[in-house]
């Protein structure tokens, strides 16, 4: 609409220009039509952002108090991460703000794996230095290895290319409903997730302040656990809650839901993934099947994980679904590998790295006339998000 207007009167002066003489349209649109104009540009960029509304202005229920529908990527509501080493997971990828790596196409997000090769070449990995810096907003600098990285032959710069999402800072929410219609990658090795993370970590550092994972699967096509009769890739989605005093202690595997798709697999279309979180539960779904069902009604996470007596509960003071009391931001990210078994040596196959460091990236890439191939869409696709409250907050 907003371009039929312009082009409308870009025509109309055109053709006075050559009847009459030289016109500068640029300085002579009429002010009603170029109010118009103005108008409709600002209705266009209000429809293509997400809807965000303060959970405290509702008035009936249910109230939606966030909506992306990913007409575009609004970079006011989502922060890229830009990093060598986000997590703790020793991935084989950087984060990066580009637009190969996070797009929106036909109102869909797209978060693409792609090789660093592709943007650099391939002496950089063993010599360059990738230099997340100031100039490019490094967003995390773990063990001093997130925003510069220098590759040599024997530990490369990080092969893979990718994108993460957060709306950290801008929204975060507290109990109610969120949805997300999305469709799984397909290539060896890609780990796609939707995860809420606290936004301020008031009961402590990873895990005791918890995390939320709404999704969490495997890219791989033919993956199979230790006695080759599970499929843990793409036909297999994962929920959990992660939660526990300190690291390594986690009460994980307690709030777990592994569902794997009888025919096909997660890749092959759209699937809504829900979580209805309230005071006493977080229930989890896929389409219209309850996954997983955590309630705390009668007893605390720290009850429930029999954590040894002699440590300090940090959840003392908090309800009985602490640490999940709290704001909870949300974020999506497209990941490869890693070293935390999260790819698991006794799969089949059996992941191309085993260096429990650094150099497993190295061997992951030595290996990649076994993986690149499977890469037909190493592309993560997320329709939409959605947060609904369902009552006030008590």
């Amino acid at each position: 609409e907003c371009g039929f207007k312009y082009t409308l009167f870009s025509f109309l002066c055109s053709l006075a220009g050559s009847v009459t003489g030289a016109i500068d349209c640029s300085s002579r649109m009429p002010k009603k039509m170029l109010f118009g104009f103005i108008e409709c540009l600002i209705v266009v960029n209000l429809l293509s952002a997400a809807k965000i509304k303060n959970a405290d202005s509702c008035t009936t229920y249910p109230c939606v108090i966030f909506e992306e529908n990913f007409d575009t990527l609004d970079h006011k509501t989502w922060t890229h991460w830009i990093s060598a080493a986000a997590t703790g997971n020793k991935e084989f990828q950087y984060y990066a703000n580009n637009r190969s790596n996070s797009y929106v196409k036909e109102g869909r997000l797209n978060l693409k794996a792609t090789l660093t090769n592709n943007t650099f070449d391939d002496e950089f990995l063993t010599g360059g230095a990738l230099d997340l810096w100031p100039g490019n907003k490094c967003t995390s600098n773990r063990g001093n290895k997130g925003c510069y990285y220098k590759g040599s032959k024997e530990i490369i710069v990080k092969p893979i290319q990718s994108a993460a999402i957060s709306t950290e800072g801008v929204f975060s929410f507290k109990y109610g409903e969120l949805e997300v219609s999305a469709k799984m990658p397909k290539g060896d090795w890609l780990w796609p997730a939707v995860w809420l993370m606290p936004e301020l970590e008031e009961y402590g550092n990873w895990p005791a302040s918890g995390e939320i994972d709404l999704i969490e699967s495997r890219g791989n096509t033919h993956l199979t656990d230790d006695d080759a009769k599970t499929d843990v890739g793409n036909k297999r989605i994962m929920q959990s809650l992660h939660w526990g005093p300190y690291f390594p202690l986690n009460g994980q595997p307690y709030t777990l839901a592994k569902t794997n798709k009888k025919t096909g697999s997660f890749a092959d279309a759209f699937h809504k993934y829900r979580m209805t979180w309230t005071p006493d539960s977080i229930i989890f779904f896929i389409d219209s099947h309850c996954t997983l069902n955590v309630s705390r009604s009668d007893t605390s996470f720290w009850e429930l994980a029999k954590f040894p007596s002699y440590l300090d509960n940090p959840w003392q003071g908090g309800t009985k679904l602490a640490p999940f009391d709290k704001n909870f931001h949300i974020i999506i990210n497209l990941a490869v590998g890693g070293t935390n078994n999260y790819f698991h040596p006794t799969y089949k196959p059996t992941p191309p790295w085993k260096s429990n460091d650094e150099k497993a990236q190295t061997e992951f890439w030595d290996a990649r006339s076994q993986w690149l191939p499977t890469w037909d869409d190493p592309v993560f696709q997320i329709d939409y998000v959605k947060v609904t409250k369902t009552v006030k907050n008590p």
